[in-house]
Formats: C-alpha cells, structure tokens, sequence
C-alpha cells in the first residue's frame, strides 16, 4: 500500500485515511513563488502532524512576489507553530490576503489574523477558543499548567485585539472562553475578516488540482469526488468521469 503524507486525516472521518492524489502531493504547498503573486495553501492541521513553523518558514523565505494569497481550511494545532507562522507573514513584505475557504479554527484563525486583508466564503467558519494543554504531575504542576495556559490565552486575545482594531484583549478573551464561532457575515460584522467572499468563483476553486491528476480513472474520480465534498462542490458523477477521461 502506498504510503500516505502524515497530514492526510479527515476529521470528518474518524482519523481514516484516502488516496492521496497520484503527484504525492500534499495539503500545504506553496507555489508561484517567483511571479506577482504566491499562492500558499494551508488546508491541514498546524504543528507536527501537519504544517510546522519550520518547514513554513523555509519554503516562505523562498517567496519573492509582491501579493501573498494564503488560502486557509484549518482546525488549528500547536499554539506556538502558529504564532511562529504568523510572525513569519508578518515580517514577509508581500502584501497578504487570506481566504478562508472552509474554516479557520483555533490557532488557524490567528495565522489569518496576519493578513492584511481576510477574505471569508459565505458558508466558511472562525473559532475563537480558550488555549488547552495536557499535564501530567503533582499539583504543583497543574498549577504552573494552568497559569501557562492563562498567559498563552491572554496573547492570543491581544492578537485579535491588535489587528482588528476592535474592543481590546478582555473583550477577545470573553469570547474566546465561550469558545465562539462564526461564518462569513458574522465574521466580517466582528471584525474577524474584512470581506465576504464572491462566491461565483467558487467553481473553479479547485480546477488546477484536478488538472495535475495522473493517476487512474477510479483514483483521479474518487480524489475529485473528495474535493469536490470539501469545498461545497456539487458536481455530478457523470461530469467528473467525463473530465478526467479528458485528462488522461
């Protein structure tokens, strides 16, 4: 059986695992690093089991155009990955747009924070949320936790506070303990993203993916299907098969 990249879990599916696409590719790329505009694709988890500060930071030094779109679909991850990824687009001198196409949850959604402008899909998601951590020890330990915990918590709610404008930390915090959400509206009414997204694009969205398919008929249909159900797509079955022929 084919290897599969580490970050290929579907929540939706309990941890399962499906065909990655016949490139070997993943869901964290960056590409068009040397024209007007990079693309970088996060729609995976952030840390070790998905996209780490460490690779981030490497491929982004690499990135030399002037207009950065960062197109995000993250539960989040590791806090300190994440800061150190929006640290890194902050210090980059492209200009950022980030499209929050599917959601951008948890630390996710401060990596989107860094952009200078915060696109959001109609039906797409924020999640705010107090940090949480695991402890094991004495209750000295579960003390020093909790305090760390606090203090990770009360950085965060000074991000939001920072790059919206809006209401200070305390307000950011109290939303963050009701762990909060919204979608595109809401979002932008928050002050969370900028603008809505135009949704008759959406059907191109993943058009460039599915080109690049090599694989065989079953796989290449089965990818697309898969996409196609993460993005919102709906495209009859008929239709994808007749477009991947086309391809092969």
């Amino acid at each position: 059986m084919t290897d599969y990249p580490r970050s290929w879990r579907i929540n939706a599916r309990a941890g399962t695992t499906v065909p990655a696409p016949p490139t070997g590719r993943d869901w964290y790329r960056i590409r068009n690093s040397t024209g007007t505009t990079a693309e970088i694709l996060m729609y995976d988890e952030i840390g070790y089991y998905g996209v780490t500060a460490k690779d981030f930071a490497a491929a982004l030094s690499d990135v030399t155009a002037s207009s950065i779109d960062l197109r995000i679909s993250s539960p989040g991850g590791d806090v300190f990955d994440g800061i150190a990824i929006y640290e890194a687009l902050l210090r980059h001198p492209a200009k950022v747009t980030a499209y929050i196409d599917g959601i951008a949850a948890s630390i996710a959604s401060v990596i989107a924070m860094a952009a200078d402008r915060r696109v959001i899909g109609r039906n797409s998601s924020f999640m705010i949320h107090d940090a949480s951590g695991l402890c094991v020890g004495q209750s000295k330990d579960m003390r020093e936790t909790a305090r760390l915990l606090e203090r990770v918590s009360n950085n965060i709610a000074d991000v939001y506070a920072h790059r919206t404008g809006l209401e200070d930390a305390e307000h950011w915090r109290s939303l963050m303990k009701a762990e909060t959400w919204w979608t595109g509206a809401e979002a932008v009414k928050a002050g969370l993203a900028t603008e809505v997204a135009d949704s008759s694009k959406t059907e191109d969205a993943w058009a460039d993916v599915t080109a690049h398919l090599k694989g065989g008929l079953a796989e290449q249909t089965e990818w697309a299907r898969l996409t196609a159900s993460l993005t919102g797509q709906r495209l009859p079955m008929q239709q994808l098969n007749r477009e991947l022929r086309r391809n092969q």
